[in-house]
């Protein structure tokens, strides 16, 4: 539901995916992934609330990943697309405001290459030996990668729902998020959130949870936490699944 929650970023929000209101309106069943989105999906398609239904992705249980060497030391984590909402340029912004503060501080992106612009920006800023895409990486790099990052950082301004949230917890990862309704609700009281929109925020944040890194980690070993997680378990997915189907055969 993001071209219809973000109107202004899209030329026409209606041809990025043409058919699916209607196709929604004649569908059984609609499953979705947060209640974030159902809240969406409902609001602009205007359907019966009962057959619209909640089921949390999973995720793979994790193995603590092979060392590697790396060219890098101190990083923060940053995975996935870069335009448009999710909103990149605070996290560059931050680092050039930032500069000497963080001078020993990587930021690790993994995803697609730089485009022109942004290697000019980043240039420009002189800021090419901090800023390093690694690019699109298998899953056991990236794990690697998750592990051993001082935290994972998501600015995005509006999600469906955060896979690499999920992929940071299930790699002890902390988490460093843009205050939004979905990611309070998939990351739970076990994230940290910025303002997103305030630079200085961001950068606040992320010195609180370098100088308490341990400790927060520590919150992944906690029953509450592995009791909350259990919602992203393949389990879990597959009750939930059972049960929606049963439901509409039976009704």
């Amino acid at each position: 539901m993001i071209p219809e929650s973000n109107k202004h970023l899209f030329k026409d929000y209606r041809m990025v995916h043409p058919y699916k209101e209607d196709l929604a309106k004649k569908a059984d069943l609609i499953i979705t992934i947060s209640k974030v989105s159902k809240k969406k999906i409902l609001e602009n398609y205007k359907l019966d609330k009962n057959k619209v239904v909640i089921i949390y992705p999973s995720i793979d249980k994790v193995k603590k990943a092979k060392n590697r060497h790396l060219s890098f030391k101190d990083y923060i984590l940053f995975v996935g697309n870069r335009d448009g909402y999710k909103n990149f340029k605070i996290i560059f912004n931050m680092f050039y405001k930032f500069s000497k503060k963080l001078k020993n501080l990587n930021l690790i992106c993994i995803g697609q290459d730089f485009s022109i612009e942004e290697k000019k920006m980043i240039n420009r800023k002189k800021l090419n030996e901090q800023i390093i895409n690694v690019g699109f990486v298998n899953d056991e790099y990236k794990n690697y990668l998750y592990q051993n990052a001082k935290l994972f950082v998501f600015p995005s301004l509006d999600e469906g729902f955060g896979i690499p949230i999920i992929e940071s917890y299930a790699n002890k990862c902390p988490v460093l998020l843009a205050d939004t309704k979905i990611f309070r609700e998939v990351a739970g009281e076990f994230g940290e959130f910025y303002k997103k929109n305030s630079t200085k925020d961001l950068y606040n944040k992320l010195i609180q949870i370098l100088k308490n890194n341990n400790k927060i980690r520590n919150r992944f070993k906690s029953k509450k936490f592995i009791k909350f997680f259990k919602r992203y378990s393949h389990l879990n997915s597959k009750n939930d699944l059972e049960i929606a189907y049963s439901k509409l055969i039976n009704d």
